[in-house]
């Protein structure tokens, strides 16, 4: 099954997410998804009420209008701009079928006086009753999610004895919500989330024994001052994240070997109870901005064994008696004592030290570190020899980047905003983005490092960024503007492409950048995936410039590709495409999707590398229709 859908996903015919949590979403492609609502309009051209789908603005009107909903109707999608105002809350009687109702925003004026037993799955953002006014028997219900709904606690008890297959219950921002009732009429319920409950100040005892439940998050419940003990066999990820009232973590009533997550960031939890321990299994852990000052025993690592995320309070660094910040001389015994861990992630922002130990480099498990917004560190001569991803983002006083201690993995380096950064040494040749937006201070020799040809043809696909406004020379083909554009024939050639943005009688401007590929009028996907979440929303304050080093290889599906043609390809920074054994066309071009374009100028420089690329197949001039051998 993994592997069709893998497939599906490279033939672009599905699109996977992945949020925070890592939980995914499928979503089709347009093109499948518009051959579906064909198919269905075909049910009955002339009477949506007689469809088995509505999702149309005007359908939906129509048929709550004319009062023509039907037991042929399943499946009910109303988007936040449809807006149902003729109606006596009664419509949903005629739809006894109906499984699924999904309602987004303010659609209704008036509450509804009937909701059918036969749904299964109830989303309604805005909910507007202040109670669910279904039959006797609504049991088939499985997902109930009702954020920033009017539902009061006495609509949320009705709940208790009518929901047995309820899987998800979820009513986050609901203000109305003043108590968790009890919920032991609701045995398998999976996932219960009720984060940004403002008003909530009590959770029945019940929510503690819920053995199924996989999911606890009451993230941002602001008032809530007690947590009752939890034996959730089942439970995987727990957030208590800025519940800035909960002084006391709940009490762990045995084992609970499957919870990986557990977010107490933001929250007055001074201390954990030695029942922590029974969280055996814990990979994640995040405690920054928390008033945690140590865990019980002070050892993580035996407390923890298979903690692969770590995210440590500022308080941390402090001594019990909240006095005094020891920060150089506890960060090394802090980092020995994780040594043992098979730690992935760690992240100490917004600390007081001023060096990264020497001892840093026995973390070996360890593949991401961020230090961002750590004001006092200097240098950075230490790293773990694993890691793949350094991010010292704001960290103002930091003055030079040392990476030639020992051979080191790093694809992703960022330094923005590290203003007083002036040297940097030993760029590794697995580096996939540097990011040194706002480090104005480097000097030259770090900045021809970085610029050097040399680097960018070991490398594989790179991105760079770094203030300055004129295009390396070896960039032998250049324009103003946002694009360029080639031919070529048989394997797409190794390539970088430069954009310059120089600012224009403004102080600063916030920038979109949004690279794409595009081969004989098809879109090529992957080439940018590494670097994507790098180029949105960037502020700049002075002129910059973004190099591109682009690798295909093999990895350019041959359906898009001319066989024995010359191939146009067109990079671009808003929509690019490819093709194979032909010449293809190839542009490139960034598009910044600003407010105000004229409040900067831009201008891009392309080069070929001659390594592995042959000269003989590469035109940037429209060439002859004529076959060439």
């Amino acid at each position: 099954m993994k592997y069709h859908i893998g497939v599906l996903d490279a033939k672009c015919l599905i699109k996977i997410d992945s949020d925070r949590w890592q939980k995914k979403s499928v979503t089709l492609h347009d093109l499948i998804e518009d051959m579906g609502k064909e198919i269905v309009r075909h049910e009955s051209p002339e009477d949506p009420g007689l469809r088995s789908r509505l999702w149309l603005r005007e359908d939906i009107i129509q048929v709550f209008k004319e009062n023509k909903g039907t037991d042929k109707i399943q499946i009910l999608i109303m988007g936040s701009y449809t807006r149902i105002e003729e109606w006596d809350g009664k419509a949903f009687k005629k739809m006894e079928n109906l499984k699924t109702l999904i309602v987004e925003g303010h659609c209704f004026v008036g509450v509804p006086q009937h909701l059918p037993n036969s749904l299964r799955v109830l989303e309604w953002e805005r909910y507007p009753s202040p109670s669910l006014p279904f039959g006797s028997h609504p049991e088939k219900l499985t997902i109930l999610k009702l954020r920033k709904s009017c539902l009061t606690s006495l609509g949320l008890f009705k709940i208790e004895k009518k929901f047995l297959n309820m899987r998800v219950l979820e009513f986050n921002y609901s203000n109305y919500i003043t108590q968790i009732p009890d919920l032991s009429g609701v045995p398998n319920l999976e996932e219960l989330t009720f984060g940004g409950c403002g008003n909530l100040i009590k959770i029945d005892e019940s929510v503690g024994f819920l053995d199924k439940l996989r999911i606890l998050n009451a993230g941002g419940c602001c008032k809530l001052r007690y947590f009752p003990p939890l034996k959730l066999t089942s439970l995987e990820k727990l957030n208590l994240y800025n519940c800035r009232s909960l002084e006391k973590f709940p009490e762990i009533l045995g084992k609970m070997e499957n919870i990986t997550k557990l977010d107490l960031g933001s929250t007055p939890i001074k201390e954990l109870p030695f029942s922590i321990q029974n969280l055996t299994q814990l990979k994640g852990l995040w405690i920054e901005d928390c008033r945690v000052f140590q865990l019980p025993g002070n050892k993580i690592c035996f407390m923890f064994p298979s903690l692969e995320n770590l995210d440590i309070s500022v308080e941390y660094f402090r001594k019990t008696d909240e006095s005094s910040p020891i920060y150089d001389e506890c960060f090394p015994a802090l980092l020995s004592s994780l040594a043992n861990l098979r730690l992935r992630r760690l992240s100490l922002p917004y600390h007081g030290f001023t060096f990264v130990p020497a001892c840093i480099t026995k973390l070996h498990s360890l593949r991401e570190l961020c230090l961002d917004f750590c004001y006092h560190l200097l240098e950075i001569r230490w790293i773990p020899p694993n890691l793949e991803s350094l991010d010292v983002r704001y960290c103002e006083s930091l003055k030079y980047l040392d990476l030639t201690a020992s051979p080191c993995l790093l694809r992703t380096l960022n330094l923005e905003n590290c203003r007083h950064l002036e040297e940097i040494r030993g760029i590794p040749p697995t580096i996939q983005v540097l990011t040194a937006i706002h480090c104005t201070s480097l000097t030259d020799s770090s900045k021809s490092i970085l610029l050097n040809q040399e680097l960018h043809e070991e490398v594989g696909n790179m991105l760079l960024s770094l203030p300055g406004s004129m295009i390396p020379e070896w960039f032998e083909h250049r324009s103003t503007g946002h694009s360029h554009s080639f031919w070529f024939r048989g394997k797409f050639p190794a390539i970088s492409a430069c954009l310059a943005i120089r600012l224009e009688d403004v102080n600063h401007i916030s920038l979109n950048i949004c690279p794409k590929l595009n081969i004989n009028g098809n879109t090529v996907n992957g080439p940018f995936e590494f670097c994507e979440k790098f180029l949105d929303g960037i502020f700049v304050r002075v002129h910059h410039i973004f190099i591109f080093d682009i690798k295909l290889e093999d990895n350019v599906d041959e359906l898009v590709l001319l066989e024995n043609e010359w191939n146009h390809a067109e990079l671009s920074f808003y929509e690019l495409e490819l093709s194979e054994n032909e010449w293809k066309h190839s542009e490139v071009s960034y598009d910044t999707l600003d407010d105000d374009d004229e409040c900067f100028a831009t201008q891009t420089g392309f080069h070929v590398f001659k390594q592995g690329s042959s000269m003989e197949d590469i035109r940037f001039t429209i060439p002859s229709k004529k076959k060439e051998s």
